[in-house]
């Protein structure tokens, strides 16, 4: 028996820029933290399926729900797009496809659409339900609070209102950030140094947990505008009181995602593949 496919489209007028919105509207993590979806897993195993597919799970509402994965489609800051072939679960295959387009006057158009096709009768009558009352409401806040970080110029910190969102101990971020600050009072330029390790130490209390995860010190310092040396150099210091911790990651220069890390540079491997390219 073959079930009808929903459609849904979501459109948006923006007041920030593409390039100011894709970090947050293509990281799929976050937005898919931001929508409401489940924690997904996936699935370790030694067969590759082909073309990088690979193969996830969530459950939602205690069903289970698995899924093949095709390669997302990215065109920065233009469009991303994926398609999902179910397994299990009340769905049997998804389509989604976001495009952002900037505005003559200045902002952007975004679209964002989504194509199901329900699996059997319990996702033929869950499915519409879902999306018109939960992800539809949930998608238009997160949108909104992406374009209201961006036009507020503050993609750096993304900080919501003055709470934290971080998950860090604030007395043990005040013990740190007094001993960052007396570490650079002994180089030759303190100066500067303190209004950026002011400004890192803000940053991490009030970043939410994906924008602390990884700090990139190049990207702070053209966020800030400030020199990319010092930045970098307060970012060293940091380590060396413990306030962060310091890494190397093996990027893949098509999707620039992680794929290992280390803590020097003899610990990266040379043989290392990007699943998702």
């Amino acid at each position: 028996m073959s079930f009808r496919e929903h459609h849904h489209r979501w459109e948006f007028d923006l007041k920030s820029s593409p390039e100011s919105l894709w970090p947050f509207v293509a990281d799929t993590n976050r937005f898919n933290r931001d929508t409401g979806v489940p924690q997904i897993e996936v699935e370790n195993s030694d067969k590759h399926l082909r073309n990088a597919r690979r193969k996830l799970r969530f459950s939602i509402y205690g069903l289970p729900v698995e899924w093949e994965e095709q390669p997302f489609e990215w065109v920065r800051p233009a469009r991303f797009g994926v398609e999902r072939i179910y397994t299990k679960g009340p769905m049997a295959r998804l389509k989604v496809l976001a495009e952002l387009t900037p505005k003559p006057e200045g902002g952007t158009h975004m679209t964002y659409e989504l194509w199901a096709t329900p699996r059997n009768l319990l996702g033929s009558v869950a499915i519409p339900l879902h999306l018109g009352l939960v992800m539809g409401p949930k998608l238009r806040a997160a949108i909104k609070k992406y374009d209201d970080l961006t036009a507020a110029e503050k993609v750096a910190e993304q900080n919501m209102g003055g709470a934290s969102k971080s998950t860090f101990d604030l007395q043990r971020l005040t013990a740190l950030r007094q001993k960052l600050i007396a570490d650079i009072e002994t180089s030759q330029t303190p100066a500067p140094k303190v209004s950026i390790a002011e400004r890192l130490v803000d940053f991490i209390e009030h970043g939410d947990d994906f924008a602390v995860a990884r700090i990139r010190a190049y990207k702070l310092a053209d966020d800030w505008h400030e020199p990319r040396r010092l930045v970098l150099e307060v970012c060293l210091r940091a380590t060396r009181v413990g306030l962060l911790d310091f890494q190397w990651d093996l990027l893949c220069p098509m999707c620039r995602g992680p794929q290992h890390s280390g803590l020097s540079l003899k610990d990266i491997q040379t043989d290392v593949h990007c699943s998702g390219c």
